[in-house]
């Protein structure tokens, strides 16, 4: 694996945590809701029961229960607010993580392109280079052929000059024998 790909699928590790976290948060939120909800109605409840005693057993006493249960009922809310916070403070701890996770996918498909230029110019850079060389090699060679030519025309002509030569010397010779009897 390359190290974009190990990079792209830690970068997919990560979100599906975020992922998993958000859900995790989610149902945690709902379940806090659920709690506070089920403790404002059982103390709102009790309240009503402990008015109800009060009624009937003496209203001092119950009035000091009541604002005991007020008490607990507005701690209830305070701790309901708290969670209702941390679940919002979780969610854009989340959401600036998958905003991170973004950006990490992003640079690793721009290193991806650019790894991928540098290695499509690295192979145009080797076929100039080989081309070149096959340039080079096309020129020496047309010049070594040119030479060879041009040394074996040389040597014609010499041979062709060396005919003549003997050509003529054979001429002479048979000029100062005479002329041959034909058979």
């Amino acid at each position: 694996m390359t190290r974009a790909q190990v990079e792209r699928a830690q970068a997919n590790e990560a979100l599906e945590k975020a992922r998993k976290i958000e859900s995790s948060a989610r149902i945690r939120r709902l379940e806090l809701e659920r709690s506070v909800e089920e403790l404002r109605v059982k103390l709102t409840h009790e309240a009503h029961e402990r008015a109800e005693a009060a009624f009937a057993g003496g209203l001092a006493s119950e009035k000091a229960r009541a604002e005991h249960a007020e008490r607990a009922l507005a701690g209830s809310r305070k701790a309901e607010e708290s969670a209702i916070a941390k679940a919002r403070l979780l969610q854009q701890a989340l959401s600036d993580y998958r905003d991170r996770m973004k950006e990490v996918a992003q640079k690793l498909t721009r290193r991806e392109a650019q790894a991928r230029a540098r290695y499509e110019a690295e192979i145009a850079r080797r076929e100039a280079v080989l081309e070149e060389e096959r340039a080079r090699l096309r020129a020496e060679s047309e010049d070594s052929q040119a030479r060879v030519q041009a040394e074996l025309d040389k040597e014609r002509v010499a041979l062709q000059a060396r005919w003549r030569e003997q050509a003529e010397l054979i001429e002479k010779l048979r000029r100062a024998r005479g002329p041959s009897p034909e058979p």
